[in-house]
């Protein structure tokens, strides 16, 4: 069963987190109800027992359904199946981890017994963060009897006593005088706990304070008498005389063991990871940071040892494994590293094993990537025998150690490319480059417009740390602005000057060519051909472009690469989808460029996306939705596998054009398509058939959609001819209702009515009701710009009948939006609000900005004659900023609306108030604007 997700709190108020954000739990009994469950998470507590606590005993009559009611209404809040009914009650199935007051005894514990056994430092560690957990009183807004008022008293007295055993680990670690504030104001919370008084008195005294000492002691007796009517024990007078007496003996900090070496450079922008990995080693003994070659894991784990140096007796021992070959010398260094003297007749991992089996240290061991086996017996075996020995290790693959938890070191969060310059400093990634340019160069981005710079400059480097030092690095020679033109160049630009560096981060080259020399052959083979990838790939396509087909091989492969940090995972619902880092992916087109096979893999994905795209265009007929979602998710490849076949002239280009410019028109991409479209067109390899004659019918529809007739009309005629010899009829219907379009703007409606005529027969002919409905639509269109109102209602209606027949929502959408604004225009305003709410509908649901458009303005026109003035340039507004989104340009149709509109609004509205007005509208999304619309259909209908 799948374990609920949420965290729940008790130490204080009743609360319930999820991601980290606050759900709402209701009113006061649906609280009680769930602190109830929670005092033994996974275990059944019976109605009854459950009645009884909620009424606390006096119970009203229906008790049984009210509960059964906060059971439901508690499950609906929670949001998953974690509340279940189990005879005779109900349990949370939940993990007790979850629980803060779990984690709070769990910590309490594990402090008191290294505290039993001298480990002041990990003593105060476990209870500091114990003590943290809390918020106020255990159970704080529901504790007023009962169970949870006794559990309240419970937890409220073992905190006291968590604070005082922290207190105590803190002055064994000498630190008297920063516990003395606190300790004042405990006792005078909590006078008659005698340990806090004794805790006092020591404290002052070691603070040098001898004076304030005796006289804590003095309250002491008092406070004691008067509230116990007892004197002091003998523990508390003993340590009075011993005060009297400078008879205590010195305490001083232990010192520190460890071998970290000093940090040279701050860590930036690692806070988060910092707390997670000191929660992580207070629960699990074995944590390895993964992560791809300059990610900052060995820096991270310096500051990790840092921070834990003072909490292990033993210390924390840091073992670079860099120069190891093989189990032998991965554990003479781990030994030489611990001190530990070999002995010739026992394996170093003996050795070690024997060393630290009643130990209390924490072993970093570094760069593991390369010694994985090694180094995963070398941990197995330790931990196996040694249980207060915890290792963190950093390496590019897990280890598979059992109980390892595989921590993922990421690379820095980069700025947006448009967040303003003066708040891109926000981001460790831009404060790491400043604070490494300036130390060789003072005046390192002075200017916002620079600091935009290093922005696109980290973000090119895809956050990660080392990269971004090295790129800083050059800055004593080379402005922001060159470093950022080389960035192609990466490999060549990026190399360090200090010779103090390890050989794989003195170049960004030599971090990659390490990782890269650990794999496999076939691995480093996949990793290369995944380069021609742009935009993330799934394992279908692994197997299809890269491999022969073998998806179970491109399973293993890429599960490998992951597991190497060399691959990302991008999106994990659904169908798992992968990608590379920039800086990986050049690397391993390097890699494919000199393997000799760069042109076989680009031909095999631009092959591949070419059956993508044909598959998307034939279910895109049954659900447009679903192709557009596909065809979205892979543009990026789609668009590089477009771009390939333009530039090396492949014969592809055409029949992915062609299967593509369907897709540019939806999403607004007109220009950039019919430039890819006329370089395909114009290629020695497009040859005559019906991939050229779909492909001219795109190029005509986006010329003549662009304005540019002349070239419209061109590719037209051509893509007539070709159509009628080869087809397919849905090419030679697009060309010919270009040429309706044209006939009809040159007013020649028989020209365009003849056109028209003989595109509905092609389809007619190949049984496609659809087409036959887009054959009239554009001659509606045609009528509906040539002002023929009359003639655009029984054309309209003809072909809104045949959209309907059809089931085609683009089609109704399209249809309806023209009859709606030639209603407008002719002031029918329930039959235009009727017409463009419905279109507004579907081209809100298909996400087609043009369609929605349209309808805005044609619903301001209305807005505007129902008086309803300033919706209705907020309306004009957006239906402008919707067209553009969707790359049309405007019509005579759109004109003459907003011509009628601006005129009725000049009237009413004074200028500046209509100019605000407008630029409010042209700043709404596509459903904000919808909403605006309805909402002005909703007054007239």
């Amino acid at each position: 069963m799948a374990r609920s997700t949420e965290s729940f709190q008790v130490l204080g108020p009743v609360g319930v987190s999820r991601s980290g954000q606050p759900v709402e739990l209701g009113g006061r009994r649906q609280r009680c109800l769930l602190s109830l469950l929670l005092v033994e998470p996974g275990r059944t507590v019976s109605s009854d027992r459950l009645i009884d606590e909620l009424w606390h005993g006096e119970a009203p009559s229906g008790a049984e359904g009210t509960l059964r009611v906060y059971v439901s209404r508690l499950r609906s809040t929670l949001g998953d199946s974690s509340l279940l009914a189990r005879p005779p009650g109900y349990a949370l199935d939940i993990e007790p981890e979850q629980v803060d007051a779990w984690r709070f005894e769990r910590l309490y514990a594990e402090g008191r017994d290294a505290l039993a056994r001298g480990a002041a430092g990990m003593a105060a560690d476990r209870l500091t963060a114990a003590l943290a957990l809390w918020r106020g009183p255990a159970f704080a807004d529901v504790r007023d009897g009962g169970v949870l008022a006794r559990e309240a008293g419970r937890l409220d007295e073992l905190r006291i006593a968590a604070l005082e055993e922290r207190i105590d680990a803190d002055l064994l670690l000498g630190r008297h005088s920063a516990v003395v504030p606190e300790l004042e104001r405990l006792v005078a919370e909590e006078p008659l706990r005698e340990r806090l008084w004794r805790q006092l008195v020591s404290a002052l005294h070691h603070s040098q304070r001898q004076a304030d000492a005796l006289a804590a002691y003095q309250r002491a007796r008092a406070v004691l008498a008067e509230g116990l009517g007892l004197d002091p024990s003998e523990e508390l007078q003993a340590l009075e005389r011993a005060v009297l007496r400078h008879d205590l003996a010195p305490v001083s900090p232990p010192v520190q063991r460890h071998s970290l070496p000093a940090p040279m450079t701050s860590l930036l922008g690692r806070d988060r990871e910092l707390t997670d990995l000191a929660e992580l080693l207070r629960s699990h003994r074995l944590v390895t940071l993964s992560g791809i070659g300059g990610a900052g894991k060995t820096r991270l784990a310096l500051e990790v040892g840092i921070r834990q140096a003072g909490s292990w007796t033993g210390g924390v021992w840091f073992v670079d494994l860099t120069a190891s070959d093989g189990a032998a010398s991965t554990g003479n260094a781990v030994c030489q590293a611990l001190g530990v003297r070999e002995r010739p007749d026992v394996s170093a991992v003996d050795t070690l094993v024997e060393h630290c089996r009643d130990a209390e240290l924490l072993i970093i061991l570094d760069n593991c990537e390369h010694v994985v086996t090694a180094s995963a017996e070398l941990v197995h075996a330790v931990l196996r025998s040694s249980p207060f020995v915890q290792v963190l290790a950093t390496s590019r693959v897990p280890l598979g150690v059992p109980g390892e938890i595989d921590y993922a070191v990421e690379p820095l969060p980069t700025p947006a490319d448009d967040l303003p310059g003066d708040q891109v400093t926000e981001f460790a990634s831009v404060r790491i480059f400043l604070e490494r340019g300036r130390a060789v160069r003072r005046d390192v981005a002075p200017t916002a417009t620079h600091m935009r710079i290093v922005a696109r400059i980290c973000r090119e480097l895809d956050g990660l740390p080392l990269a971004i030092e090295l790129a800083a690095a050059r800055s004593k020679s080379l402005s922001v602005d060159d470093i950022a033109d080389r960035l192609d160049d990466r490999f060549r630009l990026l190399r360090s000057r200090h010779q103090s560096a390890s050989p794989r981060h003195q170049t960004l080259r030599a971090t990659f060519d390490w990782s890269y020399e650990l794999l496999e052959e076939e691995e480093r083979e996949l990793l290369a051909g995944l380069s021609v990838f742009a935009g993330g790939f799934t394992l279908d396509a692994v197997a299809a472009v890269c491999l022969p087909d073998d998806l179970a091989r491109a399973d293993e492969l890429v599960s490998r690469l992951v597991d190497s940090s060399l691959v990302v995972v991008v999106a994990a619902s659904g169908r798992a989808r992968y990608g590379l880092l920039q800086t990986v992916r050049e690397y391993a087109a390097e890699r494919l460029a000199t393997s000799g096979r760069a042109d076989l893999v680009r031909r095999s994905h631009a092959e591949y996306f070419l059956e993508v795209a044909e598959h998307a265009r034939t279910e895109g007929r049954e659900g447009k939705a679903e192709a557009l979602d596909l065809l979205d998710a892979e543009r990026e490849n789609l668009h590089s596998a477009m771009r390939w076949t333009l530039a090396g002239g492949s014969y592809l280009a055409v029949p992915l054009a062609a299967r593509l410019w369907r897709y540019w028109l939806v999403r607004g991409q007109r220009r950039q398509g019919l430039e890819w479209l006329e370089q395909a067109l114009g290629l020695p390899a497009a040859a005559p058939g019906p991939p050229r004659s779909m492909a001219l019918a795109g190029a005509a529809l986006f010329a003549r959609l662009l304005g540019d007739f002349t070239r419209a009309e061109s590719f037209a005629v051509e893509g007539v001819a070709l159509g009628r010899a080869v087809g397919p009829p849905r090419a030679l219907t697009v060309s010919l209702n270009v040429l309706t379009t044209l006939s009809a703007r040159a007013g020649d409606f028989d020209g365009a009515t003849g056109y028209c005529d003989e595109s509905m027969g092609v389809a007619r002919s190949a049984g496609d009701v659809r087409l036959e409905a887009v054959a009239l639509f554009i001659l509606t269109e045609g009528l509906l710009h040539g002002g023929r109102y009359a003639e655009v209602r029984e054309v309209g209606s003809r072909a809104l009948e045949l959209a309907r027949t059809a089931g085609d929502p683009e089609v109704i959408a399209i249809v309806l939006a023209r009859l709606g604004i030639a209603a407008a225009l002719e002031h029918r305003l329930e039959e235009a609000a009727e017409h463009l709410t419905e279109a507004l509908g579907h081209a809100r649901t298909l996400g087609f900005p043009e369609t929605a458009g349209w309808c805005c303005e044609g619903l301001a026109l209305v807005a505007a004659a129902r008086d309803d003035s300033v919706r209705a340039a907020r309306l004009l507004g957006a239906g402008e900023s919707l067209r553009r989104e969707g790359g049309s340009t405007i019509q005579p149709a759109e004109a003459a609306v907003r011509e009628a509109t601006m005129t009725a609004l000049r009237r009413v509205l004074p200028a500046e108030r209509l100019q605000v007005a407008l630029e409010a509208g042209s700043g709404l999304a596509l459903d904000e604007a919808a909403a605006e619309a309805v909402a002005t259909a909703t007054r007239v209908l």
